[in-house]
């Protein structure tokens, strides 16, 4: 369900919403008891959207306002009622998130550095494991996203060997090129690439052609990343040099 009307069901009742995210909790805590009815050592969590939320005036009590609630409703809402039925914190985190009066948005920036934040944040908070879920950015500039890749694994680094905040995943959004909700397949977050052209099929975009898959530069570089369990020096620097814009959602646009 979706407040704001953009997304399926496109229906924006608030009411709605919250007996959707009121069910969905029910439905996590259940979940969590029949997998550990069956599976003591199975680790169990969820994926959650997650932002570092600032600001666009820092005097401006508006602004400040949505700031407090997109962090209570974003980061923490469901975390808070499920905090004792999961095994692990799992986060989705892309950008930093400028916030204007009445929960409005005026930018997504790029942000690394957040990601070291957020993971502090809910391992401090709640106790438990981090698992980054997904961190991903759209682009076909391939240095451009693993200069964000090694911008974000630094990060993370950072955060387990300084901080030590104990996270045992980190999960690339995502492997194959797919369709993104209310932007059909333009955004390209993937490290794969699939052939093909957007096509309107029984009313929905779709994705048509041979469908062969090919696996990009990036997915090369990720693929040795986890096979060698890390980066080196000379590669982040090497990355972390390049100018590149990271303008965030250029592809939507």
């Amino acid at each position: 369900m979706s407040l704001h009307n953009a997304l399926p069901p496109f229906r924006n009742s608030v009411e709605e919403a919250f007996a959707c995210g009121a069910n969905m909790v029910e439905a996590l805590i259940e979940s969590f008891d029949v997998i550990h009815a069956n599976s003591k050592k199975t680790r169990v969590g969820i994926s959650n959207y997650c932002g570092v939320f600032v600001p666009e005036d820092p005097q401006n009590e508006t602004h400040q306002a949505s700031v407090k609630l997109a962090t209570q409703a974003l980061n923490y809402q469901i975390l808070d009622r499920i905090k004792d039925k999961m095994d692990y914190c799992g986060i989705d985190y892309y950008s930093k998130v400028v916030m204007r009066e009445n929960f409005g948005v005026a930018r997504e920036v790029v942000y690394p550095e957040g990601l070291r934040t957020i993971v502090n944040d809910f391992y401090k908070k709640y106790g438990k494991p981090v698992a980054v879920v997904e961190n991903g950015f759209p682009t076909r500039d391939h240095d451009e996203k693993i200069k964000f890749m090694l911008e974000h694994l630094k990060a993370l680094h950072d955060a387990i060997t300084l901080d030590k905040v104990e996270v045992f995943a980190y999960n690339w959004w995502c492997t194959l090129h797919s369709y993104e909700w209310g932007y059909d397949y333009k955004p390209f977050f993937a490290l794969v690439d699939v052939e093909g052209e957007e096509k309107e099929v029984r009313g929905y975009t779709d994705l048509v052609g041979s469908l062969k898959r090919k696996i990009t530069p990036a997915g090369e570089f990720y693929g040795k990343i986890c096979k060698d369990n890390g980066f080196s020096q000379k590669d982040y620097q090497k990355y972390h040099a390049m100018k590149k814009p990271f303008k965030m959602w250029q592809v939507y646009e």
